[in-house]
Order: C-alpha cells, then structure tokens, then sequence
C-alpha cells in the first residue's frame, strides 16, 4: 500500500542524493565527490528496492479494483525495474570512475568533465524517479477514486 510515509522516505532519499550529487567536482577532489556519490547510490537503492516491494502490494490493490488498468500497472512495474537497474548501473560508473580518478591523478589530471556527464546522467535519473513516484501515486488514487460511470 502507498503510505505517506513511504512517499516522505523516498522523498528524502531523492533529495540527499541530489545534493551530494550536487556537491562541486573540483580537481583534486574527484575520487572524494565518487566514493560520496558511490555511498548515496547504495543507500538510494536500499530505499528504492523496500519501496518497489511496497509497490507491488499498490499494484494488486490497483488490479482487484480495476482491472482494466492492467496494461498501465504493467508499464509502471516496467519503469520502476528500468529505474532500479538504471541506479545499479550508476553505482559501478561510478565506482569505475573514482579508480579512473586514482590512476589518472598521479598524472595530476582528472576526468573531471567525464565526471560532469555522469554527475548530469545521474541528476536526469533523479528527476525521472520523482516523476515515476508521482506518476504511480496518481494511478493508484485513480484506481480507487475516479468516476466510471458506474450506476450507484
């Protein structure tokens, strides 16, 4: 069942991601900005994955009171496992990425611009989850209490 605070907790998961993700990339400080962003992307996930499960009791309750929304309940499970594998895809690019940092800072260069892309890829991904959330909030209220002309 969708909770309020199942919503809050997503929420302010979203939200610590974005700033640490956020946080500056200077040079000299890249591997510290990755192993950062790396321990936001895990905590992240714990809470994505506990919700997704909560998720999946929403979407039964969406099909025992309307079962004509089944291809929408599809496309929202469908999402939400692109969105989990897209965040365990940002966890090794980013821990590639601060091993790329330590072996290229003893050239006292640092993929900081490749550092930039993932950071953008990463706040996109971000933006995208809020939508998600909302999107599978809306459909569920929608399930229980839209008008469908029935007689009563």
């Amino acid at each position: 069942m969708l909770t309020g605070l199942a919503k809050s907790r997503v929420k302010k998961v979203l939200d610590q991601f974005e700033e640490t993700t956020l946080v500056p990339i200077v040079p000299g400080e890249g591997e510290k900005w990755c192993v950062s962003v790396a321990k936001s992307i895990e905590t992240t996930h714990e809470e994505i994955k506990r919700t997704l499960e909560e998720h999946q009791d929403a979407y039964a309750r969406i099909l025992d009171e309307d079962p004509g929304l089944s291809a929408r309940v599809r496309e929202l499970r469908g999402k939400e496992s692109e969105s989990v594998e897209q965040l365990i895809a940002f966890l090794g690019k980013t821990q590639f990425a601060e091993a790329r940092v330590k072996q290229t800072s003893e050239n006292s260069w640092e993929p900081t611009t490749d550092l930039e892309v993932l950071r953008g890829d990463i706040l996109d991904w971000i933006t995208t989850t809020r939508a998600l959330h909302e999107e599978i909030e809306t459909w569920y209220v929608e399930a229980f209490y839209r008008e469908r002309g029935e007689p009563g």
